[in-house]
């Protein structure tokens, strides 16, 4: 019976120690409970990651930006906004509360996307309806009827490039 007690007895103070995040960091250093994804990653993730790290030291985000730079990108480039919209469509057949939405739509636009919790942007992002909208409203409303925080985006967006310095263009 000694194993089993042994087992039952040690699993509780194992469990404490290995679900601290400086024991799963540790354990990540050996080498130790790694996917093959983790030690050998897909030859795309490595690129985007270069790619990542390239447009950040040519072109870094405002300080303002740097909370929501990745909903900045969605919503206001074209590229990144048609693909992100198409995979969303693929695998999003339900249909929402459009008053709900409506309402988080006004505010974004008017107030910029600091104002929303995280929730609430992920909300958004995941509605391809929503996702499209905002960004035909952020290419065609005048910059009085935005939130300052758009209007610097759209600046950063377009800091005197022919093509924008994305991850997804170099």
């Amino acid at each position: 019976m000694s194993p089993v007690f042994i087992g039952l007895v040690a699993s509780i103070p194992l469990t404490l120690l290995l679900s601290k995040a400086s024991a799963g960091t540790a354990l990540r250093r050996m080498k130790l409970f790694i996917t093959p994804q983790e030690s050998n990653p897909p030859v795309e993730l490595a690129e985007l990651k270069v790619s990542l790290e390239v447009c950040d030291q040519h072109v870094p985000p405002l300080e303002p930006l740097r909370n929501n730079y990745g909903f900045m990108q969605v919503v206001i480039d074209p590229y990144v906004n048609a693909i992100h919209i198409a995979l969303l469509r693929r695998h999003n057949k339900r249909r929402l509360d459009s008053a709900y939405f409506s309402a988080l739509q006004s505010r974004v636009i008017t107030e910029g996307p600091d104002v929303l919790s995280r929730r609430e942007q992920m909300a958004l992002l995941l509605n391809p309806e929503c996702m499209s909208w905002l960004h035909e409203q952020i290419w065609m409303l005048p910059s009085d009827k935005l939130a300052p925080w758009w209007t610097m985006a759209m600046r950063q967006y377009n800091i005197l490039e022919s093509k924008p310095q994305t991850a997804l263009y170099l």
